[in-house]
C-alpha cells in the first residue's frame, strides 16, 4: 500500500520534520563572528565554542521540527542568546533553513515557579529521538525546576518556533 501525504494537511513543523535535508542544511551554517564573540566576551575556549555552536544548531532543529516549546540547556541557551544578537544573520539563518523565524521566549518568574520539568523532559526525548541516546554532556540541565525554589531556576527559556 502506498501512502501519499497531503502536505496541505500537515503543520509547518511536521513538514519540516519530513524534510530529509533540513538537518544537513542547518548544520552546514557557520558564523565565525559569533564564535569569536563567545571566546572573547564569554571566555569559552575555541573547542568548547565549536561544540556548543553545533549543539545549538541541533537544538534549533528540534525547535523547528517539534510541536510545543523546547527548553535549551544552559550553555546552548547562552550561545543562542548571542546568536540572536546578530539579528540580521540570525533572521537570515532561520529564513534560509526553516523558512520562518525561530523565536526565543523566556518564561516569566511565575511560569518558572510553576514549571514541573516537563519541558526539559520533552526536549530531551526529542533530542534522543533525533540524535540518539548518546547525547553529549552539553544536553545536561544543571538547573532543574523546583531544585532551587520558585522562580530561581528551571527551564528559564524556551523556544516558541
Amino acid at each position: 500500500m502506498t501512502v501519499i501525504t497531503n502536505t496541505a494537511w500537515l503543520s509547518r513543523k511536521q513538514q519540516l520534520a519530513q524534510d530529509p535535508t533540513l538537518l544537513d542544511r542547518m548544520m552546514d551554517y557557520d558564523h565565525p563572528a559569533l564564535k569569536e564573540r563567545m571566546v572573547v566576551k564569554v571566555g569559552w575556549t575555541e573547542d568548547f565554542t565549536n561544540e556548543l555552536f553545533e549543539e545549538m544548531k541541533c537544538f534549533l532543529y528540534l525547535c523547528a521540527t517539534n510541536e510545543g516549546a523546547m527548553a535549551p540547556p544552559e550553555d546552548i541557551d547562552e550561545i543562542w542568546h548571542n546568536f540572536i544578537l546578530f539579528t540580521g544573520d540570525y533572521a537570515e539563518y532561520c529564513k534560509a533553513t526553516v523558512g520562518t523565524f525561530l523565536h526565543h521566549q523566556p518564561l516569566t518568574v511565575a511560569q518558572r515557579a510553576q514549571s514541573d520539568g516537563s519541558m526539559i523532559d520533552r526536549t530531551l526525548a526529542a533530542a534522543r529521538a533525533a540524535f540518539g541516546d548518546d547525547l553529549s554532556s552539553h544536553w545536561e540541565f544543571s538547573k532543574i525546576p523546583g531544585s532551587c525554589g520558585p522562580g530561581t531556576c528551571g527551564a528559564s527559556t524556551n523556544c516558541q518556533g
